[in-house]
């Protein structure tokens, strides 16, 4: 009688494909052929996969008990192999979604303070290397502190909210727009020399203040300081830019907030 010592597992799509001979030679031969066969000859593989088995049916009981172990092992290692696969692209697609969590806040889903500086750090280098202007602008909610002590929190998080919704809706795809801290918001303008970002700045602190913000406890006026600064060559970096706008923003709300004021001005 014929053993077929040799047999080595073969997966098609959702099938698995057992070839086996009497020597290695051939089932490597079978092997060869078999990733060959392109989706117009389905018939011969299975032809070939039907020959082998009218062949396991005339081995030994002992035999045929090992050829359906190693079936039954392989078809196993194929399910796991399947199942981990489909882990794997789970565990990629959560991983993803911790990384954007880390760089965004829950409330306004704006960068948080870290993602603005990652994100901003980058911004500069170009500036930098390019040569090209770069505006920032920082802004604060006008007196928020009365929104959460009269309304309570829940009503200062729909300011913020909203202020964010506002801002956000007047800036280029290309601006980058974070939650700096507490109610106060930064701005980067790639490209953007300083009496542009001027314009962009009232245009943010109009659109924030021209109409209400409609809330549970009625309608709420709400206002914003802005300070504007443009990057100055290699010698500064994202943080000194910063200041900068901080410290236009600071002027700004000395002149009686709801304004704008310009760095140097």
């Amino acid at each position: 009688k014929l053993i077929l010592a040799h047999c080595v597992g073969l997966v098609i799509e959702d099938n698995l494909f057992i070839l086996a001979a009497e020597t290695r030679f051939i089932v490597n031969h079978l092997w060869e052929e078999m990733m060959l066969i392109n989706n117009v000859q389905t018939n011969l593989l299975r032809t070939i996969t039907k020959e082998q088995a009218e062949l396991l049916r005339a081995q030994p009981k002992r035999d045929i008990e090992r050829y359906e172990e190693l079936t039954s092992i392989n078809n196993e290692l194929v399910t796991l192999q399947r199942e981990l696969a489909k882990k794997n692209i789970e565990l990629e697609r959560l991983n993803a979604e911790v990384q954007r969590l880390s760089i965004m806040d829950d409330l306004t889903h704006l960068y948080n303070r870290r993602g603005f500086f990652e994100i901003g750090h980058r911004e500069v280098e170009r500036a930098k290397r390019f040569e090209k202007p770069l505006s920032a602008i920082m802004l604060d909610i006008d007196h928020f502190k009365q929104f959460n002590d009269k309304y309570g929190h829940a009503i200062g998080d729909k300011v913020l909210e909203e202020v964010a919704t506002r801002c956000s809706l007047r800036l280029r795809k290309v601006d980058i727009l974070g939650r700096y801290g507490g109610e106060e918001f930064s701005v980067l303008l790639p490209e953007t020399k300083i009496a542009d970002a001027r314009i962009t700045a009232e245009r943010l602190r109009y659109h924030t203040s021209h109409e209400p913000i409609s809330t549970e406890v009625g309608l709420l006026s709400v206002t914003i300081s802005l300070g504007v600064a443009i990057f100055k060559g290699d010698t500064m970096g994202l943080e000194e830019l910063l200041e900068h706008a901080d410290q236009a923003l600071y002027k700004a709300k000395e002149s009686g907030r709801n304004q704008v004021y310009v760095d140097g001005e």
